[in-house]
């Protein structure tokens, strides 16, 4: 049987401190994900009408400067089908704008590699440039 609280995360996108401190967290933690996403609507660095977006906590360091997540407002499941039009619409405004002029990469996780399974989020990234 498969553990609940191992990482889905590949270990080559966070540095090994990282990597811990974020398996220690998920290994403790007693938040659910309702109550997590309410902590991250508090926590948004900013805001759109249907849209927040905030810092990640274990950002994926080994690869990039910049992590931030983008999340609907209304706590939708990881599906896309269930934005509805505003949702929709206002995604493509800011990608255009906001998120294409602010971040390099738009990173989704497939269900394998998801750690939030249930809570529709997309992570923003400026790479690491060597």
């Amino acid at each position: 049987m498969k553990n609940a609280n191992k990482s889905t995360t590949h270990p080559l996108t966070r540095n090994k401190e990282t990597m811990e401190a974020y398996s220690r967290k998920r290994a403790t933690s007693k938040e659910n994900e309702e109550e997590i996403f309410a902590r991250l609507q508090k926590e948004a660095i900013k805001s759109f009408k249907h849209w927040f977006l905030v810092e990640n906590d274990f950002p994926y360091d080994a690869i990039a400067k910049t992590h931030h997540i983008l999340f609907p407002k209304r706590k939708v499941p990881f599906n896309w089908e269930c934005l509805n039009k505003k949702e929709l619409e206002e995604f493509a405004k800011i990608k255009k704008g906001y998120l294409s002029e602010t971040y390099e990469v738009l990173w989704e996780n497939l269900p394998k590699g998801r750690s939030v399974k249930s809570i529709l989020h997309i992570h923003l990234l400026n790479m690491i440039r060597k």
